[in-house]
């Protein structure tokens, strides 16, 4: 019997949801200002109680690529009391097989800029039943890379 070693596969994009070609996505995370979302839901973790879960959405622009950033911070007790915020994890729609832990500097932004919003929902339902947008609307395919402007123009004029 020998020791199977998995390895996991390398992180790319996805064939379905092509971006940028120089793509690096820790410079992508560094470059994502989380004061300027798109979107920003809370969930409550089913069975938990005061567990939350918030999603955070922005883009930035790589290569003529408009690239959406997600980030994940998690809620652990009532937000309402002292909102015991800490890191989930930040993924790039349709940039497989990456993801790392929220860094605090952005947990500590989305609780400075969420945090009353969350405290709002929480008090109406605590529940949150089916998670409630806190800011924005959900971007849809718009989560997968695509061209910015200049992109557009170049392809457009090529």
């Amino acid at each position: 019997g020998g020791v199977v070693v998995v390895v996991p596969p390398p992180a790319g994009w996805n064939p379905a949801h092509p971006g940028p070609d120089h793509f690096n996505p820790v410079a992508a995370l560094a470059a994502a200002d989380f004061n300027h979302c798109v979107y920003v839901k809370a969930a409550r973790a089913v069975g938990q109680a005061w567990r939350y879960t918030l999603y955070a959405y922005t883009y930035i622009e790589v290569d003529d690529y408009n690239v959406c950033v997600v980030a994940h911070a998690h809620i652990a007790n009532n937000p309402a009391v002292n909102g015991d915020w800490r890191p989930g994890n930040v993924f790039i729609p349709g940039y497989d097989n990456w993801s790392v832990a929220t860094p605090g500097a952005v947990v500590t932004t989305l609780r400075n800029q969420y945090q009353a919003a969350l405290v709002g929902a929480v008090g109406v339902d605590p529940l949150l039943p089916g998670g409630v947008d806190l800011f924005g609307a959900f971007p849809g395919n718009d989560r997968y890379p695509f061209p910015s402007l200049a992109r557009a123009f170049e392809v457009l004029f090529a």
